[in-house]
């Protein structure tokens, strides 16, 4: 009896506990709905678990919790890739019955999304409920066009024009709205769109399916009219022009072969395409003029220039003229051929320009041109300039010398030498004293550097060629130090290479940034990615280097 009753005590315990938990952090979460939308009112509306939207969609989680005022909710929004389900965002600490989302993904045009949601309360009891999955299928607007294609003039008032939609789904042009026309100068969820204009000028014609929109720019013209009214024209490039007629209610295109008769301010025509003279003064300071059958128009032109006239990697400078000066456009500067690199874009009005090739960030490859492309209201004008280098990339750059004997100490040692040059000597040998530590500086096969300046005043060099009875080590009173890549001598600032470095040979020139134009004269123990400077006399076999990761450039 006192055990029965202890157990009924327990559990009127647990239930009390069980209540009280209730009471203190509310019930757990049931009737968890996902609804979506193209809008977020759309999807409050609650109509729809699959739709097909433009771009960005809406979610809303919905659940139901009793007292649902209190921060302790936890929401985790979800998408399928695969079999697999994967966590998108996370939010922690939410009140409320219901969340929405607006989101664009994967991105326009990219085809359908399933997605889903759960909740739970955070009262330690409370696992996670799912939604149930929903589907969201995304389309863009792809392009437009007239119908039929390629339209680009009407008249004024009586020419109707079609425009037509693609979307990336080839279908849902419920979706797709227009703007930009005359009369009407609106349509909405339509595939097609047919409007006319009672003003001449360039409209713009809109379809948007929300924010993914395409336009298309068509001419509205009254009379006798030259195309485009205004026009950008590169110097060595060609500009073709049109002349257009209303005959009837119909935009009709009359040709030089159809009796106009072209001429220009500053330029000349072949048929219908005009060529650029000189640069214009300033910007729609020339001009070109149409005449057809007693009517004429003309149109305004400006001739525009881009100019590379110099480029030095190792001087960090690429010149660059852009002419007029008060014509403003972008300036892209690029290497090319046969690798490519692109070393900025800039917003440049006209002048004379000290580019630089920002050599810490360039790319490792060859190239042989200097590219410059200023883009003035959407017309390119090209430049290239022909300048061969190989970006070779960061380099360890090191340094050598010609240890100085009285810098050096030791006991005095017997060597042997020979006298002669850096290519010949007779194999005679003689012998004399010097110190340890000098003789170490030129011999050592590990740091060595190969030749050395006696105390007597001498330069000397490790001996490779004769052979015989005498003191090691073998040395040869040259004059000067000698490199291995012609047998000669080497001056200050000559640097050294591994010999099996394949983008480095003897006699190449480099330039290392910062640091100037270095020609390789000697090889050695190296790392493949690593010149060794020569430094001249100095100390006993201690010279300063310049550093690890420099920017290192081959010069052709």
């Amino acid at each position: 009896m006192l055990l029965r009753n202890a157990i009924r005590g327990s559990i009127a315990a647990l239930i009390m506990n069980s209540l009280l938990m209730q009471a203190a952090h509310g019930c757990n979460v049931t009737n968890v709905e996902l609804h979506i939308g193209q809008t977020q009112q759309e999807a409050e509306e609650k109509t729809a678990t699959n739709k097909t939207v433009c771009c960005t969609f809406y979610w809303l989680l919905t659940w139901d919790a009793g007292d649902a005022t209190s921060p302790d909710f936890t929401v985790v929004w979800e998408y399928k890739s695969g079999s697999s389900w994967i966590e998108w965002l996370r939010q922690d600490n939410r009140s409320g019955s219901s969340r929405s989302w607006g989101i664009s993904y994967p991105g326009p045009g990219q085809g359908a999304l399933e997605v889903r949601g759960k909740v739970k309360r955070n009262n330690g009891t409370d696992p996670f409920h799912i939604s149930n999955s929903s589907t969201a299928t995304m389309i863009e607007v792809d392009s437009v066009d007239t119908d039929p294609s390629g339209k680009s003039v009407v008249c004024i008032i009586n020419e109707s024009v079609t425009f037509k939609a693609t979307t990336s789904s080839g279908a849902n042009y419920d979706l797709v709205d227009w703007s930009g026309g005359g009369s009407p100068s609106t349509k909405e969820g339509s595939e097609t769109f047919t409007t006319k204009w009672t003003t001449a000028g360039t409209k713009t014609v809109k379809a948007c399916c929300a924010e993914s929109c395409k336009e298309y720019k068509i001419e509205v013209i009254d009379r006798f009219t030259v195309l485009p009214h205004e026009a950008y024209v590169c110097i060595g490039c060609t500009k073709e022009f049109e002349a257009w007629i209303c005959e009837g209610d119909v935009a009709v295109r009359k040709k030089s072969t159809d009796g106009v008769v072209w001429s220009a301010s500053n330029g000349s025509f072949t048929g219908d395409t005009y060529s650029p003279d000189d640069v214009s003064d300033s910007a729609g300071d020339d001009s070109v003029t149409a005449t057809f059958d007693g009517h004429n128009d003309d149109a305004t032109v400006t001739n525009f220039k881009c100019d590379v006239t110099s480029a030095d990697v190792c001087d960090d400078v690429i010149h660059v003229d852009l002419e007029p000066s008060d014509l403003s456009g972008t300036l892209k500067l690029e290497l090319t051929d046969p690798d490519s690199h692109i070393i900025r874009e800039v917003a440049k009005s006209g002048g004379s320009y000290n580019e630089t090739f920002d050599v810490p960030n360039l790319s490792v490859g060859e190239y042989e041109k200097v590219k410059a492309t200023w883009t003035v209201e959407g017309v390119p004008c090209i430049d290239e300039y022909g300048y061969h280098i190989k970006v070779l990339g960061e380099y360890k750059h090191t340094c050598y010398n010609t240890p100085d004997e009285s810098e050096c100490s030791g006991s005095l040692e017997w060597y042997s030498y020979t006298i002669g040059n850096c290519v010949n000597t007779d194999c005679t040998w003689a012998n004399a004293q010097g110190k340890s530590g000098w003789l170490d500086a030129i011999t050592n096969p590990s740091y060595g550097t190969g030749n050395g300046k006696s105390a007597s005043g001498f330069i000397y060099t490790r001996e490779w060629f004769c052979t015989g009875n005498a003191y090691s080590p073998k040395l040869r009173r040259t004059g000067c130090a000698c490199g291995k890549c012609e047998n000669d001598c080497i001056s200050v600032g000559d640097v050294a290479i591994n010999a099996a470095n394949e983008d480095l040979e003897c006699g190449d020139e480099v330039c290392v940034h910062q640091h100037g134009t270095h020609t390789i004269q000697d090889t050695g123990a190296l790392g493949m990615e690593q010149l060794d400077h020569y430094y001249g006399v100095s100390d006993c076999g201690d010279c300063p280097s310049l550093g690890d990761n420099i920017m290192t450039i081959k010069l052709y």
